[in-house]
C-alpha cells in the first residue's frame, strides 16, 4: 500500500524524519519496502499483512503512526473536512426513498449495505490536489466522482461504488446470488461468465455489478450523469475473493474487501464521500440513507492483566503506558477490561493485547533470555533416532531426500492406487488438488526432471505422510535407476537390478536394528512387475515391498530405463522394531567349517524356504548358512532349480572334529531330502 507523508500528517502529528519513521513503522510489524520523494511529498511503500486490513486505510496507518511514535491522533472520525458541504436549502432536498428502495436477500454474503442519493451532480476532471494525491499513491484520475469514491476508500478503507442513478431499472437494488450461471459485461467491456455462488448487485431486472469486485458496463457514471447512486457496503470476503480471483479481477476494493472491512464504519464512510462530491462536484444529498444491518457487529471486550503483560514479556512496563497506545490504537481501557473497537477483528484474547504491547515496545528493546527448560520437553517422540538412522543410512549410500508437495493431480495417482484419494474444495490448481496416497508418483515425477536435466543415474528417497481411507500414515518410499555407480577407468559399469533395491532395502533395516529379515514373492500390485517383485517381512511382520516398476509405467512416463523402488509403512517398521529381540555374543574364539550342499529342487521353492529348514534343524553346531549359487538350464529338468548352500559350523567352547561336522552335514542333507523334496547334485 502507498501512503504519502503529507496525507498522513492530515490526521497525526509526525516531528521525525521519513527515514526513522520508516524504520519504527518496520520495527512496529509494518515494513516499508520502499521510501520515495514525489515533489515536495514523500511516499511510503508499505506491506500490510493479512491479519491487518485496518491499516489499509490513511486512517489506520495513523492510528499506527500515533501508537508506535506517540504522537497524538488529531482525528480518528471519518468525517473530515468537507463534512457539512451541502447542508444549504434543506428544504429542497427529498429522501432516498423517493429515488431507490434496497432488499437483501444473501445476509451471509452481505453483512451491511447502505445507499444514498446525490442529484444535480456535474460530471468533471477532480481538481489538482485530488488528483496528485490520488496519483502519488498509485491511483490514476477519471473524474470527480470516481476518484472522490478512490480517494475517501484510500481514507478511511471502506470500498464505495457509484452508480448512474438513470440506469437502476425499477429504481431498485436487490443483492443476491444469480439463480443460474449467467453472462455479465463488467466495466471493462469485457462480457465474463458468472456462477451460481458470486454475489451481484441487481436491479428489478438483472445484474449492474460484482458486489466488491467490479462494476458493471450497464450503469457506469457517464459524463452526462446528473443523479449517482452511493453504494458502501460490508461483503463477505471469502465470497469477494473467490470471485475476483476466478475472474482474474484483483482491484484496490476486492482487496480490501478479502482483508475484511469494518461494518460499524459503513454508513459514517459513506456520508464523507457524499460530503466530498458535494464540495467538487456540486449536487444535494438526500436528506437520509438506506441502511440494511441485520445482524450488528458490537465491540467485544477482553480482560488484561497488567502484572501478566510484564510476566510474559520479561520487562517492566507501567500501566500508563499500556493504556496510552491503546488509546492511540483505539481501544479503551476500563480497569483492567479492554473495548476492542470493531475495526481490529484480529484481537480476541488477552495474549494478542500482550502482542500488541511488545510490538508497540519494540520488540528489539525487549532483552534476550535463555528459557528454562526441564529435561522432560527434550525426550525425542517414539521413532525419531530411527527415521534419522534412515536417512542417515540412505544419504551414505547414494541416495538424496526428495521433498515433494502432499497434493497432486488425480491422475498422478491413478497407476499406483486403488483408493480414489480425498481431494481439496478450494486447490491452488488441478495439479494439486488430491492428497497423495503413494510415494512413488512423485519419485518418478522427480526421475522425470533428473532425465530431462542430463542425469544418468539417480536414487532417491521420501518420507512423509500419505493419507488413505483408514488415515493418514507415514511412508519412506525409495527409487534407483540408471548405472549402478559412477563411470570408472578399472572395471565395466552395470545397470542396477532386483538385487541392489533388495540389497538397500535389506541393509537399512539391519541399519535401524532388525536381523529377521524375509523377503517373499509378490504377484498382485498392478504397477509393478509380477517376476520381480517381493514382499518385505520383518520379524514375521509384513512392513512393505521393493522391485521393479511394471513397464507400463515406464511407458506413461516415457522413461526407457528399468525403475526399482521400495515402499515401506514407518509405523509398521516401528512396530517390527519393537519385537526385536537382541543378543551379544563374544566373537568367535575357534575356527569355523564351511561346508556346501548343491540341491536339486522345484522352482518355486524360495531360498529363504532352504535356509528357514536349515535353521529348523536345530544343530548347536550350525552357526549360519548362505545362498551363493542358482543355476537352471543345461543338465537341470524342467521346473527344477539347482540351489548352492554354504553352511557354516563352530562351537564356541572348542575346535570341531572333521568327523562331528561331517556326521552333523550328512543329517542336515538328509532332513532337507526329506523336508523340501530335494535331490543332491
Amino acid at each position: 500500500m502507498l501512503v504519502t507523508l503529507n496525507w498522513l500528517k492530515e490526521f497525526v502529528d509526525i516531528r521525525i524524519k521519513p527515514e526513522e519513521l520508516a524504520h519504527r513503522l518496520t520495527m512496529g510489524g509494518f515494513e516499508v519496502e520502499g521510501v520515495a520523494s514525489v515533489g515536495d511529498d514523500t511516499v511510503f511503500e508499505l506491506n500490510i499483512t493479512p491479519n491487518r486490513g485496518d491499516c489499509l486505510s490513511l486512517i489506520g496507518v495513523a492510528r499506527e503512526v500515533a501508537a508506535i511514535t506517540g504522537s497524538g491522533v488529531k482525528r480518528q472520525e471519518t468525517g473530515g473536512r468537507r463534512q457539512e458541504a451541502g447542508k444549504k436549502r434543506e428544504g429542497s432536498r427529498k429522501s432516498v426513498n423517493n429515488y431507490l428502495t434496497v432488499e437483501v436477500k444473501d445476509k451471509e454474503r452481505c453483512q451491511r449495505y447502505a445507499a444514498k442519493v446525490i442529484d444535480g451532480v456535474r460530471i468533471a476532471q477532480s481538481p489538482e490536489w485530488l488528483s496528485k494525491r490520488l496519483g502519488a499513491c498509485g491511483i490514476r484520475s477519471i473524474n470527480n466522482v470516481v476518484d472522490a469514491t478512490n480517494y475517501v476508500m484510500l481514507e478511511t478503507g471502506q470500498p464505495f461504488h457509484a452508480f448512474d442513478h438513470r440506469f437502476i431499472r425499477g429504481k431498485k437494488i436487490v443483492v443476491d446470488t444469480p439463480k443460474r450461471d449467467i453472462d455479465f459485461v463488467t466495466l471493462d467491456g469485457i462480457t465474463r461468465k458468472i456462477l451460481k455462488e458470486d454475489l451481484l448487485i441487481n436491479d428489478a431486472e438483472g445484474p449492474v455489478a460484482l458486489a466488491g469486485v467490479m462494476g458493471g458496463a450497464n450503469s457506469e457514471v457517464k459524463p452526462d450523469t446528473t443523479t449517482i447512486v452511493l453504494e458502501s457496503a460490508c461483503f463477505n470476503p471469502v465470497s469477494v475473493r473467490r470471485t475476483a480471483k476466478r475472474l482474474g479481477l484483483p482491484s484496490e476494493s476486492s482487496r480490501r474487501f478479502e482483508k475484511g472491512i469494518d461494518p460499524s464504519a459503513t454508513v459514517q464512510c459513506m456520508n464523507r464521500l457524499a460530503s466530498l462530491i458535494v464540495s467538487i462536484a456540486g449536487g444535494e444529498p438526500t436528506t437520509d440513507h438506506i441502511d440494511v444491518y441485520p445482524k450488528k457487529l458490537h465491540p467485544i471486550k477482553v480482560r488484561l492483566n497488567f502484572k501478566e503483560v510484564n510476566r510474559l514479556l520479561g520487562i517492566s512496563i507501567k500501566a500508563e503506558y499500556i493504556k496510552k497506545c491503546f488509546k492511540n490504537l483505539g481501544i479503551v481501557v476500563t480497569g483492567d477490561t479492554c473495548t476492542i473497537p470493531t475495526f481490529r477483528p484480529d484481537l480476541t484474547r488477552s495474549a494478542d493485547l500482550i502482542e500488541e504491547v511488545a510490538r508497540l515496545y519494540g520488540f528489539d528493546k525487549i532483552p534476550v533470555s535463555v528459557p528454562l527448560l526441564s529435561m522432560e520437553s527434550l525426550i525425542k517422540p517414539s521413532g525419531h533416532d530411527r527415521m534419522t538412522g534412515a536417512r542417515e543410512f540412505l544419504n551414505a549410500t547414494g541416495f538424496y531426500e526428495a521433498i515433494n508437495y502432499g497434493f497432486c493431480s488425480p491422475t498422478e495417482l491413478e497407476p499406483f492406487t486403488k483408493e480414489i484419494p480425498y481431494t481439496i474444495e478450494n486447490p491452488l490448481g488441478v495439479e494439486f488438488s488430491a492428497m497423495k496416497t503413494s510415494l512413488i508418483s512423485g519419485l518418478v515425477n522427480n526421475l522425470r526432471l533428473n532425465l530431462n536435466l542430463g542425469q544418468t543415474a539417480l536414487r532417491l528417497f521420501e518420507i512423509r505422510p500419505v493419507f488413505l481411507k483408514d488415515g493418514e500414515v507415514k511412508k519412506l518410499t525409495g527409487l534407483v535407476y540408471g548405472s549402478r555407480s559412477q563411470l570408472n577407468w578399472s572395471y565395466r559399469d552395470a545397470p542396477v537390478d532386483f538385487y541392489d533395491i533388495k540389497g538397500t532395502c535389506e541393509g537399512l533395516l539391519k541399519h535401524l536394528g532388525i536381523s529377521n529379515i524375509e523377503f517373499r514373492p509378490l504377484t498382485d500390485i498392478s504397477f509393478m512387475h509380477p517376476q520381480a517383485t517381493s514382499l518385505i517381512y520383518a520379524n514375521d511382520h509384513e512392513i512393505g515391498f521393493c522391485g521393479l516398476l511394471h513397464p507400463a509405467v515406464n511407458e506413461r512416463w516415457d522413461i526407457k530405463e528399468e525403475i526399482y523402488v521400495f515402499d515401506i509403512y514407518w509405523d509398521f517398521l516401528i512396530a517390527a522394531l519393537s519385537k526385536e529381540k537382541r543378543s551379544f555374543k563374544p566373537l568367535e574364539k575357534f575356527p569355523s567349517v564351511r561346508r556346501d550342499v548343491a540341491l536339486l529342487l522345484n522352482e518355486d521353492v524360495p531360498a529363504g524356504g532352504i535356509k528357514g529348514s536349515i535353521e529348523e534343524f536345530k544343530s548347536h553346531i550350525i552357526k549360519d548358512s548362505l545362498p551363493f549359487d542358482v543355476y537352471k538350464g543345461k543338465g537341470i529338468p524342467e521346473g527344477k532349480k539347482s540351489v548352492a548352500f554354504a553352511v557354516i559350523y563352530s562351537d564356541p567352547e572348542r575346535t570341531l572334529t572333521d568327523e562331528e561336522v561331517n556326521d552333523t552335514h550328512t543329517k542336515l542333507i538328509g532332513y532337507l531330502k526329506g523336508k523340501l523334496g530335494a535331490e543332491v547334485r
